[in-house]
């Protein structure tokens, strides 16, 4: 949770000090060819299909209650984020549009978004899956491992100008803070607390 506040604190001091667009220029004049493949491949940790993988791993290798765990509560913080999209802020313009005047690298081969950007989905499901790792596996490494990869896939989208920094910015507290209220409301009232489900589906001992 410190990592979080500290993530809040940082981008929250950039977003004061900054218009709307400047952190997006000034972040794409570091393009590199490295860079862009690894982003590339970094803003998947945050994208659906890459998320039903591991929750659907879980739940045959590791533990059912885990996996169905985390697949309800990514399930409803994502559909926070997408009624805020689609029905609260529809006409809000991603960066491509926004900057259309300013001359911008995009990565080749990458399909650019241009509308429905605030805020960022990929953000919201990467913080929200990473911070339910972070709480079943509470070891300090893989913690610390977990919060770099959602930060990963957040810069991700600014930097592939896909979404602006607020869109991350709020859509890591959308998933964040949701999963952990989720998490807590699941807990208290023993949710999917019978003993049968505390093992994988597969059992391979």
């Amino acid at each position: 949770m410190l990592l979080f506040v500290f993530y809040l604190v940082v981008p929250g001091f950039v977003l004061l000090l900054t218009a709307k667009g400047e952190f997006e220029i000034w972040l794409n004049t570091f393009h590199t060819n490295y860079f862009d493949n690894f982003f590339y491949w970094a803003t998947y940790f945050g994208d659906g299909i890459f998320a039903a993988i591991v929750i659907i791993g879980i739940i045959l290798f590791v533990n059912i209650r885990k996996g169905l765990l985390t697949a309800i509560i990514l399930l409803a913080v994502s559909a926070v984020t997408q009624i805020l999209k689609l029905f609260v802020f529809p006409m809000e313009h991603r960066p491509s549009v926004f900057l259309k005047d300013v001359k911008l690298h995009f990565v080749n081969g990458l399909e650019i978004h241009t509308s429905n950007s605030f805020p960022s989905g990929h953000t919201t499901q990467a913080f929200c899956m990473f911070f339910l790792f972070s709480f079943f596996y509470p070891n300090k490494f893989m913690q610390y491992a977990f919060f770099v990869i959602a930060l990963l896939a957040g810069i991700s989208r600014v930097y592939l100008l896909q979404h602006f920094l607020r869109d991350i910015y709020v859509g890591a507290m959308i998933g964040t803070l949701g999963s952990f209220i989720l998490l807590y409301y699941f807990e208290k009232k023993q949710f999917l607390s019978n003993s049968n489900l505390d093992k994988p589906l597969i059992q391979t001992r």
